[in-house]
């Protein structure tokens, strides 16, 4: 056998020599395992090399080796030397276990890193940075309780280990502690304040608490202190979302994405909600991003049996399996399958379980736990299980799996439901379609084939704990109220300026605006931008505090719904209805400024369409003037939205035709030998 090659040491000039060679070896290797944590990676990789050189069965070099190559990110060729290492360590070193522990754990094979860690604390109890790191570990595999222990063992050792508080906070976060998890990460920032992580997860657990204006400071503090933390960008971002301004949060999520690029998805999300970006340049970035990542290892053949009459194996993939508003579109479906014709597989990237999850589970014929996998992981996964359909329920949105469907494990995928643009992948076969929302000519706007489906393509179960419709409250007023409960971040200058047209059109009107986080400098802002454009401040009612047992009862004290621009509603607007409110749609050239108008042109009230601002405006004042139309409105509308999207049984069988159809054109084509283009 040949001599093993050595790892790819790059020799690069450090800021400083290294020490001359007459210097014993055990010293130079501790002078740059020093160095190292200081960050000098460079030099502690040529220090390694020129040691191998010399005494290549020397295991600390190849561990200074593996561990310099670990802080440069190369962690496939840290692995080879880390490996080495172990094979000739005659000493059990524990910081050599607990090197290749952290590797693993880079490369997202927590379990093997577990492994690791367990074994250099059995060796060296007092190692407090493998029981550091075995927390961390145990978070990303989610058994929080376990990294919890593992953490407060640590610090009962350790008490002053900033590192351990910094990972206890997010233990804690997982666990829905949040007062916890933000004194575990205060903690971190007072013992050691020159750490950006501690500010990081500080400022990810503020923002979990809705003290937006706290985590925005704290994840300032973080980029101060390291300017390339991309996670402390991304998260900045959801804190400039979470209060509107979608531009600045476009920026920060520019920022992370150059850094980072797997955190592109929030990009793209925030960039098509910004009303200041072109259409055409907003669908480019998305195919530019699909162009970036397409995979040249994607699966191009497959094992599936091509019968075209067998029954299918359909994988839904989504984070969303919990209480959030795509649980109210997804249960239904899940109900509804034919399971004679149909074996459902949901691959849940839930993190924290709840009572929705459960109902999932008792639902789906089988039940895949994806959040720990890595995408190479979750591609052997589907590979494995033998799907013939897959699902992406998710596109850009927070949790989505779209890097694991780059590599094409199932033969047909389509996406749906979850994002209203295109994925920008080629690997994504389908989007299910209507053709309201996707009119035949706007295909070449999607990487992705338009499949139509019959009706709107989308089931929705209302809140069985929903207020009963009350009478408009214009009756007992006398004065039409506008409303609207959208995210904030869609309260932008277009929508603004339509509002303010309605409101001035309708001199009498008042307007009663609500979201969670509707309260300090953000409320002051959405005031001031409403009285700046001639609005009397008395007639602007702003509400963060759901009045009674359900937000839906905000919905009594408003007569008429407003649409966002540019991205308009839908979840929304369906519940605006099936409270008796009639929403005003405004309907525009792309996919996801027809949302409303999609919902209403289903429940048959095209009536409250229209396609220019002075259309929209003349149809508030006309409706806000014809009170028995509101009180007729208030009666019918739930009606409507059952039958429209609640008919929950005929819809699945349309979209069940169309993953039949799909499967039995790809049976064609490998009958005749042709792949889908």
């Amino acid at each position: 056998m040949g001599r093993r090659p050595k790892p790819s040491l790059r020799r690069r000039r450090s800021r400083r020599q290294p020490p001359t060679k007459d210097i014993p070896v055990a010293k130079r290797l501790l002078n740059a395992f020093e160095r190292l944590q200081e960050g000098d990676h460079t030099y502690a990789q040529r220090v390694a090399c020129d040691v191998l050189e010399a005494e290549p069965q020397n295991a600390d070099a190849w561990h200074l080796a593996g561990l310099a190559l670990h802080c440069a990110g190369e962690n496939r060729a840290a692995q080879d030397a880390v490996q080495r290492a172990i094979q000739l360590d005659r000493c059990n070193n524990a910081s050599i276990r607990c090197t290749w522990g952290s590797i693993q754990l880079a490369l997202g094979n927590p379990e093997q890193a577990i492994v690791a860690f367990r074994r250099a604390l059995e060796q060296s109890p007092g190692l407090t940075e493998a029981g550091r790191n075995l927390g961390t570990a145990l978070i990303a595999i989610r058994d929080f309780e376990g990294a919890e222990r593992e953490l407060k063992e640590t610090l009962r050792a350790a008490p002053t280990f900033a590192k351990a508080w910094s990972s206890l906070s997010i233990a804690l976060l997982r666990q829905g502690r949040t007062d916890a998890a933000i004194h575990a990460a205060e903690r971190a920032t007072q013992l050691d304040p020159k750490d950006a992580t501690g500010f990081l997860n500080l400022g990810i657990a503020l923002l979990q608490t809705q003290r937006i204006d706290d985590s925005f400071h704290a994840l300032h503090a973080a980029i101060k202190l390291d300017p390339r933390c991309a996670p402390a960008f991304h998260n900045m971002g959801h804190t400039l979302i979470s209060t509107g301004s979608t531009a600045e949060a476009v920026q920060c999520f520019r920022a992370a994405k150059e850094i980072d690029a797997s955190l592109a998805s929030d990009y793209l999300f925030a960039l098509s909600h910004d009303p200041t970006a072109a259409p055409q340049f907003v669908m480019q970035e998305h195919l530019d991003w699909g162009r970036a990542v397409e995979s040249a290892s994607a699966f191009t053949s497959h094992p599936n049996v091509p019968d075209p009459d067998r029954r299918l194996r359909i994988g839904y993939v989504s984070p969303d399996y919990r209480q959030h508003v795509m649980a109210n579109y997804l249960l239904p479906v899940f109900r509804e399958h034919n399971r004679d014709a149909f074996e459902i597989f949901a691959y849940s990237a839930v993190t924290a379980e709840d009572e929705k999850t459960s109902q999932f589970q008792k639902l789906a014929d089988q039940w895949r736990p994806i959040a720990s996998l890595n995408d190479e992981k979750l591609v052997q996964l589907v590979r494995n299980d033998k799907i013939d359909v897959l699902v992406d329920l998710a596109g850009h949105t927070a949790g989505n799996r779209l890097l694991a469907m780059r590599h094409k494990p199932a033969p047909i995928q389509v996406t749906w439901l979850g994002y209203s643009n295109t994925t920008g992948l080629h690997a994504i076969d389908y989007r299910l379609a209507n053709e309201f929302q996707d009119p035949p000519d706007t295909e070449l706007n999607h990487s992705e084939d338009l499949f139509y489906v019959e009706g709107e393509g989308v089931c929705y179960d209302f809140p069985i704990d929903a207020p009963e419709v009350a009478p408009p409250p214009v009756t007992r007023t006398r004065v039409v109220t506008f409303g609207s409960l959208h995210r904030l971040n869609k309260l932008n200058t277009p929508t603004l300026d339509l509002w303010a047209q309605v409101l001035k059109a309708v001199p009498d009107s008042r307007l009663l605006a609500y979201w969670p986080t509707l309260r300090g400098e953000r409320e002051r802002q959405l005031r001031a931008a409403l009285v700046d454009r001639g609005i009397d401040e008395d007639r602007l009612e702003l509400r963060y505090d759901p009045r009674g047992a359900s937000y839906l009862a905000q919905y009594h004290d408003i007569d008429i719904g407003l649409d966002v621009l540019p991205w308009t509603g839908s979840t929304t607007t369906r519940e605006a209805l099936w409270m008796g409110v009639p929403v005003l749609a405004h309907c525009g050239p792309q996919r996801s400024s027809r949302g409303s108008a999609t919902v209403l042109h289903y429940a048959g009230l095209d009536d409250l369409v229209t396609r220019s601002v002075e259309a929209y405006v003349a149809l508030a004042v006309e409706l806000s003037q014809d009170t028995n139309r509101l009180i007729d409105l208030r009666q019918s509308l739930r009606g409507r939205m059952e039958q429209s999207c609640g008919n929950a049984p005929w819809q699945v069988r349309s979209i069940e035709s169309a993953y039949r159809q799909m499967w039995q054109s790809w049976c064609s084509r490998q009958r005749s030998g042709t792949a889908l283009p």
